[in-house]
C-alpha cells in the first residue's frame, strides 16, 4: 500500500488501525507529507425488489422480497417511518385502504449503506363495492320478460347477475330476461371493482310471473224467466274466481264495464237481459271468456 501512495517517500505506515473490516493507517505520498490512508471496501452495495405490489391490490395485507448484489443485511421502511432491521421476504399489513410506500436497503459487511435504497408504491383498496337496482318487476306481474337496471357508486365497477339458482356470470346495465315461467322468481346483482372486490350483500328483487287469466264463475243468479206486476224488478247476482283475491267488472245489457267486489244488484225492466261478469286477478290478467247469464223479465 505505502509502495503503491509513493515507493521513492520511503518510510513505513504508521498507526494501523483495523475497523469493521478496513485498514487505517498515516502514510506520506509525498505531496503533503504524512496523512490518514484506508484500505479496504468503500463500494456502496446495489439493493433491489424481486416481488411485491406495485399497484392496487384487494388485501390489507402483503409481502416483500428483496435481495443485494453482495452478501449484506437490510434496513427497511413502510410509509415513510425509521429504517429499521429486516428480512427477506418482509411482510406488511394489515394497513388501511390508500396509497402506501415500502423502501429497502442493503447494508454490505463492511458497513457500506446504499445511499439509494429500492423502493414500490401500491395502493389497498380492501373496501367492497355496494350495488344498487334503479328498476325492474318485483311483486306480481303478467309478463313473462323482465327488464332490470342497477349501478354501483364506483364509476369504474362491474357486474354479475344471476336468475334464481343459476350461477353468477357477467352482466351490464340494463340486464333483460324472456320467456320467463309461471311462478317466483329472483335477479341478483353484485358490483365488482377492478381488484376484484365483490359486493358481499348483492342487491336482489323478489318477484312473480302469472301470466294465466283466471277463470270467472257465478253463483246466484235470477231465474231465466223473472215474471213482476211491477214495471222493473231486482236481481241479485254472486260471482267467483278460480285465483283467490280477484276483482270483478260486470257489463248488463249495452252499458259500460263497471267494478264489484263479489255481488252485484241490479234493477231491470221487462225484457231480455244479459250480464256478463270478468274477474281480474292481482297480477292485472283478466278472464278474456267472461261468465255469462241471460234471462228475461215478463209481467205476471
Amino acid at each position: 500500500m505505502v509502495a503503491d501512495i509513493n515507493p521513492s517517500a520511503g518510510g513505513d505506515p504508521f498507526y494501523l488501525t483495523v475497523s469493521k473490516s478496513n485498514l487505517y493507517f498515516e502514510a506520506n505520498d509525498g505531496v503533503h507529507g504524512y496523512e490518514l490512508w484506508g484500505y479496504g471496501d468503500y463500494s456502496l452495495p446495489q439493493t433491489q425488489i424481486d416481488s411485491g405490489p406495485s399497484s392496487t391490490i384487494a388485501t390489507s395485507s402483503t409481502s416483500f422480497s428483496f435481495s443485494a448484489d453482495e452478501a449484506a443485511t437490510f434496513q427497511c421502511s413502510l410509509d415513510g417511518a425509521a429504517m429499521s432491521a429486516c428480512t427477506s421476504p418482509k411482510a406488511v399489513g394489515p394497513l388501511a385502504d390508500g396509497a402506501h410506500s415500502f423502501q429497502v436497503r442493503a447494508i454490505d459487511t463492511s458497513g457500506n449503506v446504499d445511499a439509494s435504497p429500492a423502493s414500490r408504491s401500491f395502493t389497498v383498496d380492501s373496501t367492497s363495492p355496494e350495488t344498487q337496482i334503479g328498476s325492474g318487476p318485483s311483486g306480481l306481474v303478467k309478463t313473462k320478460n323482465a327488464t332490470f337496471t342497477f349501478s354501483s357508486l364506483e364509476a369504474s365497477a362491474v357486474f354479475e347477475c344471476k336468475l334464481d339458482g343459476a350461477a353468477w356470470a357477467a352482466c351490464s346495465s340494463p340486464k333483460s330476461y324472456k320467456g320467463l315461467s309461471d311462478g317466483a322468481h329472483t335477479f341478483n346483482v353484485r358490483a365488482k371493482d377492478q381488484v376484484g372486490n365483490a359486493d358481499a350483500t348483492p342487491s336482489s328483487r323478489s318477484f312473480t310471473v302469472d301470466t294465466r287469466s283466471p277463470q270467472t264463475k257465478i253463483g246466484k243468479h235470477p231465474k231465466q224467466i223473472v215474471r213482476t206486476k211491477k214495471a222493473t224488478t231486482k236481481v241479485i247476482f254472486t260471482f267467483t274466481s278460480s285465483e283467490k283475491s280477484p276483482r270483478f267488472s260486470c257489463k248488463l245489457d249495452k252499458k259500460k264495464w263497471q267494478s264489484y267486489s263479489s255481488r252485484a244488484t241490479y234493477k231491470v225492466k221487462r225484457g231480455k237481459h244479459t250480464l256478463l261478469v270478468r274477474a281480474t286477478d292481482r297480477a292485472g290478467n283478466t278472464d278474456s271468456t267472461p261468465a255469462k247469464w241471460a234471462w228475461k223479465v215478463k209481467r205476471s
